[in-house]
């Protein structure tokens, strides 16, 4: 008997995940982007908290290397340092292999900082099911 057919794409709810974007992250940012201030794509460093980076591997799964497509970012606010909500949808699709990614940061009472949609090519490390 064959392996079930896996679907040709998956959405998944992305977050809600707690972010805090403090002073000295905001500042060796920008030193390593070359920016003045806090760059409007800082909101991807939000996505490397331990919560949004288990989530992306689950939803990667085994046996695959992700390698950065594309990323686009809308700034709506000012980032500042502080507590902020990384939230949205993920889907992940089968031919080709891609992960992508559409958040919102938000601060905690809602207000909308950044928008952002990363997208993220799923190369095979081996045999594929």
């Amino acid at each position: 008997m064959s392996a079930p057919e896996r679907p040709a794409a998956e959405a998944f709810a992305f977050g809600p995940f707690d972010a805090t974007a403090d002073a000295t992250q905001i500042a060796a940012f920008a030193r390593a982007t070359g920016a003045a201030g806090a760059p409007f794509v800082f909101p991807i460093a939000l996505m490397a908290t331990p919560a949004a980076r288990a989530a992306i591997a689950d939803m990667i799964g085994p046996g695959f290397l992700p390698v950065h497509e594309s990323q686009s970012f809308e700034a709506e606010a000012p980032l500042a340092p502080g507590v902020y909500v990384l939230a949205g949808t993920a889907r992940r699709e089968r031919a080709p292999e891609r992960l992508t990614i559409e958040a919102r940061v938000t601060t905690p009472p809602g207000t909308t900082v950044a928008r952002l949609r990363t997208a993220l090519r799923l190369f095979p490390t081996g045999p594929t099911p």
